[in-house]
């Protein structure tokens, strides 16, 4: 930093505040695929602050070929 550059320091509860909130606002997914019962399956989660709040199953299937 230059000499002009203000000096910022955090320190005590004000680091413990600032801290808390980079929890707080910790953002996660997890995409999970396998297969059963011969289909090609996902579970995508979501998770906020270590917690999941949403989950999502998909099943994939294949395009059809276009024919020219």
């Amino acid at each position: 930093m230059g000499a002009d550059a203000p000096e910022f320091q955090l320190e005590g509860q004000q680091l413990a505040f600032y801290r808390a909130i980079g929890e707080l606002l910790y953002f996660q997914e997890r995409i999970f695929v396998y297969v059963a019962e011969g289909a090609l399956k996902t579970d995508h989660s979501f998770y906020l602050a270590g917690q999941r709040f949403l989950t999502l199953h998909y099943q994939i299937e294949r395009l059809a070929k276009a024919t020219a």
